[in-house]
């Protein structure tokens, strides 16, 4: 094959993880927080100083997390390889990812597992969370990286999910949780109902003070503390099994214990 053919070969595409036109509006407004500042340097009669608080507010508001956003394409989120130990003593295992998106997680799981198991994906498919969000282009993920045939994909709210009670052994969630806001406790009754008893979820969200460099004070809003996700488990019928930190990440192994 030709060094021309080769090079033009189609490949995975993961994306940014937040949406272009995010990225793009918080751009925007950082642009204009930067006119307000400089124009504060024109103007008389105490209009200087709300020129240069609006100016500040909306940089550190928006301009910083346009950055940290953008940054995010080429540190958090490149070539990312996940592998859960746990997984390998499953030899027929029928495995939800609920937020699968263009597959940055799901396709590295459906590599690790076994002949004979099966990876299911749900999303709502938002581009604003990813980029490149679509159920087309997770499928032709999957088909580039060569697993087609042990995942299938699917549109699917993690807060109603299309499955009927009991029907997996593993759920995996990752980075969505904290996506959901008054619905979490939903979410998370929603996973223990279609988990075999005493099945597992493999959780992780990302951690709040870990975040604050890439969007600023929005973390402290947006990401939840590790107590904050231990009592939303314990609440909402898992014994945590194992807990812990990889990378921004908190991680949790908990077992499904309540009956639905």
């Amino acid at each position: 094959m030709s060094l021309t053919s080769e090079n033009n070969k189609e490949k995975p595409e993961y994306g940014y993880y937040v949406g272009y036109r995010v990225i793009t509006t918080c751009f925007v407004l950082g642009a204009v927080g930067l006119i307000f500042l400089v124009s504060g340097f024109f103007v008389k009669y105490y209009l200087d100083i709300v020129f240069w608080v609006a100016g500040i507010l909306l940089l550190i508001l928006f301009l910083w997390p346009a950055f940290g956003m953008f940054y995010t394409k080429r540190s958090m989120y490149r070539d990312e390889k996940l592998r859960l130990d746990f997984l390998d003593k499953f030899e027929e295992a029928q495995i939800l990812d609920c937020g699968c998106g263009s597959g940055r997680h799901a396709i590295p799981l459906a590599k690790q597992i076994h002949k004979g198991s099966l990876l299911t994906g749900i999303d709502i498919y938002d581009t604003n969370s990813i980029s490149v969000n679509s159920l087309e282009r997770i499928q032709t993920n999957a088909m580039l990286e060569g697993v087609s045939d042990k995942t299938r994909f699917m549109v699917g709210s993690i807060t109603d999910i299309p499955f009927d009670n009991e029907a997996f052994d593993v759920v995996t969630c990752m980075g969505v949780m904290h996506e959901l806001g008054r619905f979490k406790s939903k979410a998370f009754r929603e996973i223990g109902r279609v988990l075999k008893p005493h099945g597992l979820l493999y959780f992780r969200e990302l951690k709040r003070w870990s975040m604050v460099p890439f969007i600023g004070i929005f973390a402290l809003i947006a990401f939840k503390s590790k107590k904050y996700w231990e009592r939303e488990l314990k609440n909402n019928g898992f014994e945590i099994v194992q807990k812990g930190k990889s990378g921004n990440y908190y991680e949790f192994l908990a077992r499904r214990l309540t009956e639905v």
